[in-house]
C-alpha cells in the first residue's frame, strides 16, 4: 500500500485514477486545483501523479517548485506528447511521462515500477519505531 497524491484539474480524470489505484490497495489524495500542493506536507506521499495542463500553474512548473519538497517519484500524466514535453518534464523533477490518452493498466504498472524502485512497495511492520541507529 502507498499514499499517492494525484493532482490534475480534469475531475474525472482524478476519480477514475483514484478508484483504480484503491481498488489496488493504495491511499489517494486528490488535488483539483495545483496551488493547495505548495502548502502541503509532501513527506507523507510515495508517489506523485500530475497533469501538466493545469489553470494558473502547469504541472512542469508545480514539480519545479515542489521537487525538493518531495522525494516520492513523480509521475506525469498529460496530453502533451511532444519530445520536447517529455523532456521538460523528466527535466523539470518527474521520474516517468505517461500522456493522455492512457492505458489504466498501463499507469498502475509504472506506478507500481516506480514503487517498487523507490522502495515505497516493501512490507514495513506496522510497530516499527526507529531512532538514530535504534529500530524497535
Amino acid at each position: 500500500m502507498a499514499r499517492i497524491l494525484a493532482i490534475d484539474d480534469d475531475e474525472a480524470i482524478t476519480d477514475l485514477l483514484s478508484r483504480v489505484l484503491v481498488r489496488d490497495g493504495h491511499v489517494v489524495e486528490v488535488v483539483n486545483d495545483p496551488a493547495p500542493v505548495l502548502g502541503l506536507d509532501l513527506s507523507r506521499y510515495d508517489l506523485v501523479l500530475c497533469d501538466v495542463m493545469m489553470p494558473q500553474m502547469d504541472g512542469f512548473e508545480l514539480v519545479g517548485r515542489i521537487r525538493c519538497l518531495v522525494d516520492a517519484p513523480i509521475l506525469f500524466l498529460t496530453a502533451k506528447d511532444a519530445v520536447e514535453d517529455r523532456v521538460a518534464g523528466l527535466t523539470a523533477g518527474g521520474d516517468d511521462y505517461v500522456t493522455k490518452p492512457f492505458s489504466l493498466e498501463e499507469v498502475v504498472a509504472r506506478l507500481r515500477a516506480l514503487l517498487r524502485r523507490s522502495g515505497a512497495s516493501e512490507e514495513k511492520p506496522a510497530s516499527l519505531l526507529e531512532g538514530g541507529d535504534l529500530r524497535m
